[in-house]
């Protein structure tokens, strides 16, 4: 660091040449402003030695490599803090990896190398350190700097030393489990990472919905980064059915290919490649609009997500930072934006349309209720789909209802409805010879939920983290495109929301592996005559976070 030694002896020396030419007296110079009394390069030399705290504490930690403390003190005493003059990384050597190849975690190093002071590189070990530790397969993780070399002043060498996960922490199997008791929807992941080295995770997943009696085998495979493209990439295949001869009067097998291109922060892209079939029963009793899109189509979309979540929960008062942030927020606020154009591959079987989504929340406590941790959590949902070249399959509309898990944690899945059944409310049409309706879905949403949680006054109760909560539900569902926007009535809309009241308890995952609502649910508006599917009906969900 011989650029450093000068630098400090031309300091020093400057120093020493100021204070033999100052003929003021120590008495005088307290009646002398401050601007007076220094020349503005000295002051703002005395200001840049006033380092903050943190950094100081920085210097002072006997954990701190030496070399490192060096180049620390250095930059310190060339004024301008540990921001310091310029600094910048010569090498980044790694050591300790043995199946994580350099270029993996040389990548996670992007704003390091284009550092210039020390306080840039200090931001970019943090940041590179935070990436490494996100990659999932390393058990320890520490990054110094050590002096560069001789011939190359003001430069360092960073070391990244690394200890790889041991291959059986590598591998994992996981059960997810989201739904009522009478209609379970269960999934089987398999998971093992790294496998080529690449921070790569190969996954095969086999999953079952018991609302749509349907399941999916799928495989996947994700990359933190692909070759400059900064975001982690996967690809997915997947092979999936639904038997839906009871709700709609049809089955649908479905071959498809997704791509996600875009996973950063807030935002997601992906796209989606499907080749769909549709069939019915050999009875033909569907209904006319069910039978008139049976055969095949192809869906061709992309996608783009949009969310962002800020509530918090009792325990933490900044971001969410455990489960329980979207179980039971009590602060804060949440949005969600879903916008998919289909249609991209010219082909007439394509299915062509526009659909966006969003979905709005907020919660807040309710110090008025005392010590009963009350929170009022209320949001809004809604989404519209606009066909365009063809008619909208039923595959692609909106369906609304079904007794999944309380709507306070269910960001972003439009159509969740308390006390109506899966499909059970909204456009309907009668099938061939039988009294029975085949649900058709449609292309406009509008719901809302409002929904106070409490603590229990037992004891015992609170101890396990049981708590209660009251809520409420409105909504509406319609097929404006297939008669057209002209006859369609937003009076009538507004008009013929449903809704629902309920009550219950909740019991986080802290007893059992899996979050437990019990709820009684009462249906105080449906349409009088019509397809609506809504009663007055106790409920068990569960849920593994």
């Amino acid at each position: 660091m011989g650029g450093v030694a000068s630098a400090l002896e031309a300091k020093r020396g400057e120093e020493e040449t100021g204070k033999s030419d100052d003929p003021k007296p120590p008495e005088e110079e307290k009646e002398i402003s401050d601007d007076q009394k220094f020349p503005q390069e000295e002051k703002e030399k005395s200001d840049n030695q006033k380092l903050p705290q943190e950094e100081k504490e920085k210097l002072d930690d006997p954990k701190l490599p030496q070399e490192e403390k060096e180049i620390l003190d250095d930059q310190k005493r060339l004024g301008g803090g540990l921001a310091g003059p310029a600094l910048r990384v010569h090498d980044v050597i790694i050591k300790g990896n043995s199946r994580t190849k350099d270029s993996v975690i040389e990548a996670t190093m992007d704003d390091l190398k284009r550092a210039s002071t020390l306080g840039e590189v200090k931001e970019g070990i943090k940041d590179a350190t935070s990436r490494l530790w996100q990659l999932g397969v390393f058990d320890y993780i520490q990054v110094t700097l050590h002096h560069g070399p001789i011939e190359l002043p003001d430069t360092v060498n960073v070391v990244v030393s690394v200890k790889e996960l041991p291959q059986e922490k590598l591998r994992q199997a996981n059960v997810t489990l989201d739904a009522s008791a009478t209609c379970p929807d269960a999934g089987v992941n398999l998971k093992w990472k790294n496998l080529l080295g690449l921070a790569d995770t190969w996954e095969g997943s086999v999953t079952y919905n018991g609302v749509k009696k349907g399941g999916e085998f799928s495989t996947k495979v994700s990359l933190p980064r692909l070759g400059d493209w900064v975001s982690p990439v996967s690809a997915r295949a997947y092979l999936g059915s639904q038997d839906l001869l009871k709700l709609s009067s049809y089955k649908q097998n479905s071959l498809g290919f997704a791509l996600s291109l875009l996973d950063i922060k807030n935002h997601k892209l992906s796209y989606d490649l499907a080749w769909r079939t549709l069939t019915t029963d050999p009875s033909q009793i569907a209904s006319k609009s069910v039978r008139r899109q049976l055969g095949h189509d192809l869906l061709s979309s992309i996608k783009y997500v949009y969310q962002v979540d800020k509530r918090v929960t009792l325990e933490t008062s900044d971001q969410v930072l455990n489960m329980y942030s979207t179980l039971r927020p009590t602060r804060g606020y949440a949005y969600n934006f879903v916008t998919q154009l289909a249609g991209l591959y010219p082909d007439v079987r394509s299915a062509r349309f526009l659909c966006q989504q969003f979905d709005l929340r907020y919660a807040l406590p309710l110090r008025s209720l005392g010590k009963a941790n009350a929170a009022l959590n209320f949001g809004i949902s809604g989404g519209i789909i606009i066909p365009w070249g063809r008619k909208l399959s039923i595959v692609d509309r909106i369906f609304m209802g079904g007794n999944s898990f309380s709507p306070v944690g269910s960001l972003g899945q439009l159509g969740s409805f308390s006390g109506f059944a899966y499909g059970g409310l909204g456009p309907s049409e009668p099938r061939r010879q039988t009294l029975h309706r085949d649900a058709l879905g449609g292309d406009l949403a509008l719901s809302a939920f409002a929904n106070i949680s409490f603590d229990l006054p037992v004891k015992t109760l609170r101890d396990a983290g049981i708590y209660g909560h009251v809520f409420a539900c409105t909504g509406n569902l319609a097929n404006v495109h297939d008669k057209g926007w002209r006859n369609f009535s937003y009076k009538n809309f507004l008009q013929t929301f449903r809704t629902s009241i309920g009550c219950g308890l909740v019991i986080p995952p802290k007893i059992l592996p899996c979050a437990i609502e019990l709820n009684f649910c009462h249906v105080l508006k449906k349409q009088a005559v019509g397809w609506d599917q809504g009663k007055t009906t106790a409920q068990v969900n569960f849920k593994i976070l």
